[in-house]
């Protein structure tokens, strides 16, 4: 795996060497765009663009409604800015179905908050809506896990990921 978005070197390298490729930044419209480049080079390179695994981390915080979400921004930014996706279960299903869209096969969630709630919720709430076998992974350990794996406190759970 090659993590990255450089559209000269990094996307052209997965191109040629890499069986998977991790987007790192951006929004859902800078994804499409990287993954087209990819696709671009992959072309170029005549390698066959559907071999390679399409990845994305970012952290998700949820919370049921916007006023908790609200709260939970408050909460959380004294501890230092916020990044990646913080919204609502409904907006997160529907940011998700966008990635799926675009061609990603696997969103992985970058826990930096530690937030056992948004766990909880990820796990209860989202990723039933895009349920397939073996959706439910823990990427430290590589474990795949039940809607059960939501109920679980004593030990963080890093790395919940959506597979499509």
């Amino acid at each position: 795996m090659i993590a990255g978005g450089g559209e000269q070197m990094t996307l052209r390298a997965v191109a040629r060497l890499a069986d998977a490729c991790n987007i790192v930044d951006g929004d859902i419209a800078e994804v499409r765009h990287k993954l087209a480049v990819l696709r671009g080079h992959c072309d170029a390179a005549g390698r066959d663009y559907d071999t390679i695994e399409k990845t994305r981390i970012q952290p998700w915080l949820l919370a049921r409604d916007d006023a908790a979400v609200a709260a939970k921004r408050e909460r959380l930014a004294a501890s230092g800015p916020l990044r990646g996706f913080v919204g609502t279960v409904s907006e997160a299903i529907d940011l998700i179905g966008q990635h799926q869209d675009a061609g990603i096969e696997l969103l992985i969630n970058a826990d930096r908050r530690n937030d056992v709630k948004s766990r909880k919720l990820f796990v209860s709430d989202v990723m039933p809506h895009f349920a397939r076998r073996k959706i439910y992974r823990d990427s430290g350990n590589g474990k795949y896990l039940s809607t059960e794996a939501a109920n679980m406190t004593t030990t963080p759970l890093f790395g919940l990921s959506v597979q499509f």
